[in-house]
């Protein structure tokens, strides 16, 4: 039989000598999705933001200032992610509808958000 990642004899579960002590080595299944999980943690900007408005109950508009009910804002990219823009902290902002209509404008001017 030949290991599953070359073609050496397979001696060890399936793989050879040396593929089978890299194989072992790796981080466990475990340790790779808690990974997993941090990194998509860092990278989720807009849902921390729209917890953060949804606990407080209001948030103000960060372009006209206004004061707005929770379901009058809306979580903002200020660079969009289909321009490839990060969902990080740095990159979203609270606007209320109508500023948020307006900026959607200026940043997709044919009118459609590939986002819609």
């Amino acid at each position: 039989m030949r290991c599953i990642d070359c073609t050496e004899p397979a001696t060890h579960r399936g793989r050879c000598k040396n593929h089978h002590a890299t194989y072992e080595g790796r981080p466990n299944v475990r340790s790779r999705r808690a990974r997993g999980r941090r990194r998509a943690n860092r990278r989720d900007g807009a849902a921390r933001l729209r917890l953060r408005v949804q606990e407080r109950g209001s948030a103000w508009c960060d372009w006209c200032l206004g004061d707005f009910p929770a379901d009058g804002v809306d979580v903002d990219h200020v660079r969009p992610v289909a321009l490839r823009g990060e969902d990080t902290d740095g990159n979203v902002q609270v606007l209320c509808h109508g500023c948020h209509r307006v900026k959607t404008g200026e940043d997709f001017p044919g009118g459609v958000s590939p986002t819609s």
